[in-house]
């Protein structure tokens, strides 16, 4: 510490202190574990994004590859849209995914 040791009456407040403290179980609980709360429905997104495979995001990504060589030849507003549809799904997937990973890592 920078500052001056605790006298011997202020460690036995501050010692009373942590025993109250210490009494209230949710509390500890999370002062131990300093957990983010996991409810919502963002946690829950998160959650499942976490465990999608690399494998689907390659065949989003594919497919996004395939749908852009069309959109090339075709060129309406339909295939432009479903285009951009796809690539905002596919990049929204992936950052949820490796938020939810990093997320989960820190748990």
């Amino acid at each position: 510490m920078a500052g001056p040791a605790l006298s011997p009456r202020e460690r036995r407040i501050l010692a009373a202190l942590e025993t109250d403290l210490r009494r209230e179980q949710d509390l500890d609980y999370a002062l131990r574990t300093m957990m983010l709360p996991r409810d919502g429905l963002t946690g829950r997104v998160l959650e499942r994004c976490a465990r999608l495979q690399t494998d689907w995001l390659v065949l989003l990504a594919a497919c996004g590859l395939g749908l852009g060589s069309i959109v090339l030849q075709v060129r309406t507003t339909a295939t432009v849209t479903v285009l951009c549809l796809l690539w905002t799904l596919t990049v929204l997937l992936a950052v949820a995914r490796s938020v939810g990973r990093r997320r989960r890592r820190r748990d």
